[in-house]
């Protein structure tokens, strides 16, 4: 459960760390254990672990977060998403809406730990998710 903790949260918090103030995540999960997981553990050890920075979370319905993530991307995108992995992600990655997050799989030693989910996430020989 902590190794599973430990890459939900650098998965989830790649954005730089050394800067103040409230990091945006939006979630489409409909699993209330998940949002528990969330509200009691995952962000209170981020917060915990990096004064200064608030976690503000917001979640969707899923079948409604298929349609805001669309709109919210091009208006004012959330610093973390949750969304599907392959030819769902792709496209978002064609529109320049994702990231390239390689970096963190780098420094976290992502390649070995997920190895098995790497090619999901993979475009051009980068990492778009996590």
């Amino acid at each position: 459960m902590k190794l599973f903790i430990s890459l939900m949260a650098t998965a989830v918090f790649f954005v730089t760390t050394s800067m103040a103030g409230t990091i945006n995540v939006t979630n489409n999960s409909s699993n209330t254990d998940n949002h528990k997981l969330w509200k009691e553990q995952i962000i209170p050890m981020f917060e915990k672990e990096n004064p200064g920075i608030m976690v503000k979370m917001t979640i969707y319905d899923h079948e409604a977060y298929k349609t805001a993530i669309r709109n919210f991307l091009q208006a004012e995108p959330p610093d973390v998403v949750n969304w599907f992995s392959g030819n769902r992600m792709k496209f978002f990655v064609d529109q320049g809406l994702f990231e390239d997050v390689s970096d963190v799989w780098d420094k976290h030693d992502l390649h070995a730990k997920l190895s098995s989910a790497r090619s999901t996430v993979t475009l051009d020989g980068k990492q778009w998710g996590v």
